[in-house]
């Protein structure tokens, strides 16, 4: 049994917990952590703000018998590289799923063939995403995502699959992209050829 938060363990500098199924606890007040050992395969839910306070992970690969996530449910002080789903049978990919996180690639299963609205919401450091089943996005689901260098998606893919947020009477800003930023001056947009 996991407690929902670790905390106050000065000298502490490695947690092992082996099994971790829909309950990632936060550690708090723990200055001497520099590792967690946990097996990933094990973990079935996100809960919202999940790792918050762990020490930097570069990559969590999560197993076959993975199935959903929580709005929000990486911290915003989570430190992950790479989030790897490839292997999920049955995951279920919610709005908002990542929004704010600082995940740099994350990898989604074959299964999946829509990105639902917000799910990479205001993600700055999001680089790479790997979802080669996917057809459909969906409203501001990469909005504020200005590291975005590579996306692949399914070859069925098509930029008539993108809700637009450009003016739909204006035929050539319509389908030129997926807009990920904009200042009082500016739009920032992911550019599709």
């Amino acid at each position: 049994n996991v407690p929902d938060v670790i905390s106050g363990f000065p000298y502490v500098t490695e947690i092992i917990m082996p099994t971790l199924t829909d309950n990632i606890p936060s550690i708090a007040n723990c200055p001497k952590l520099e590792k967690v050992t946990f097996d990933p395969s094990t973990i079935i839910i996100l809960k919202e703000k999940s790792f918050d306070g762990w020490p930097p992970i570069k990559q969590i690969s999560f197993g076959e018998e993975f199935e959903y996530m929580w709005s929000f449910c990486i911290s915003p002080n989570a430190q992950i590289d790479s989030l790897d789903f490839s292997r999920c049978k049955h995951m279920y990919l919610t709005d908002h799923a990542f929004q704010r996180s600082k995940i740099k690639s994350i990898s989604l299963p074959d299964h999946i063939s829509k990105l639902p609205e917000y799910v990479f919401f205001d993600c700055p450091n999001l680089a790479s995403i790997l979802a080669i089943g996917v057809i459909k996005i969906y409203f501001n689901t990469f909005r504020n995502c200005y590291s975005l260098e590579h996306l692949k998606f399914a070859e069925e893919f098509h930029t008539d699959n993108i809700d637009k947020y450009f003016n739909d009477e204006d035929y050539d800003t319509s389908r030129c992209g997926i807009e990920i930023g904009k200042d009082d001056k500016y739009s920032y947009i992911w550019c599709l050829t």
